[in-house]
């Protein structure tokens, strides 16, 4: 690509990042509720250690990083 060329963006370039992370976090909150499943022990408390934080700090941040991406995306083509 020459300089005087913009680049064209299209949605998935725009999120593809946040949704690798909602996918990342998904997959942390699946590992926790296996563990979850186990017998008491071990198991258990590292579900709350994998578990909690995706849930309660990732998945937030993930989908407000993926609607923010969203948002941009579409304010860039309105231009």
């Amino acid at each position: 690509m020459s300089k005087g060329q913009p680049v064209t963006q299209t949605v998935w370039r725009a999120v593809r990042w946040p949704v690798v992370a909602l996918v990342s976090t998904l997959v942390l909150l699946q590992i926790g509720l296996m563990l979850d499943t186990l017998p008491p022990g071990g198991a258990r408390e590292m579900a709350l250690v994998i578990g909690g934080p995706a849930l309660t700090v990732l998945l937030p941040l993930s989908l407000v990083w993926f609607i923010a991406s969203l948002l941009r995306y579409r304010w860039r083509r309105q231009r």
